[in-house]
């Protein structure tokens, strides 16, 4: 099953566990790969962006800090019911966040582990075996016909 079927899929059997809670999974790199936005004056590439940003500001200071590896790490800014709350996904040798916003939450920490709950599920979903790449065939280049001879002249600055 291709990847981003298999979060749709995975996301689509828990649209009812988020009421008022907007919930984005995304790549390290800020883009969203699935979202569910409860407020209008949210937007997931605003919160894809900003938590990317936010996450690797954390993790570098944590490693001027923290020399143990062994922890999980979580990122949590919040009061008592309301807040952001992100966790890592690991995925091949890439890092997915799965980033909560809440508000008026009445039991934060239960969502808390929900969502702890669902960011190692959806790691075991997403793990199996994954396509690679074999491009030992002219047939998989991008570009099949074109001669390396063309391909040099390309990249030539004479």
């Amino acid at each position: 099953m291709e990847f981003m079927q298999k979060i749709k899929d995975y996301f689509a059997r828990l649209e009812d566990a988020f009421d008022n809670e907007s919930i984005v999974l995304l790549r390290s790199d800020g883009i969203a790969l699935y979202s569910k936005i409860a407020h209008e004056k949210l937007d997931a590439n605003t919160i894809g962006a900003l938590t990317s940003g936010l996450w690797q500001a954390a993790s570098t200071l944590g490693a001027q800090c923290v020399k143990s590896s062994a922890r999980e790490f979580r990122l949590s800014f919040d009061t008592s019911g309301s807040g952001i709350y992100v966790l890592p996904i690991k995925f091949n040798e890439e890092e997915l966040y799965l980033c909560a916003l809440y508000d008026n939450l009445i039991n934060p920490a239960l969502f808390k582990r929900n969502l702890q709950i669902i960011a190692s599920s959806l790691e075991e979903t997403l793990k199996g075996p994954q396509k690679k790449m074999n491009a030992k065939s002219r047939e998989e280049f991008l570009f099949d016909q074109i001669s390396d001879e063309e391909m040099d002249s390309l990249f030539n600055f004479k």
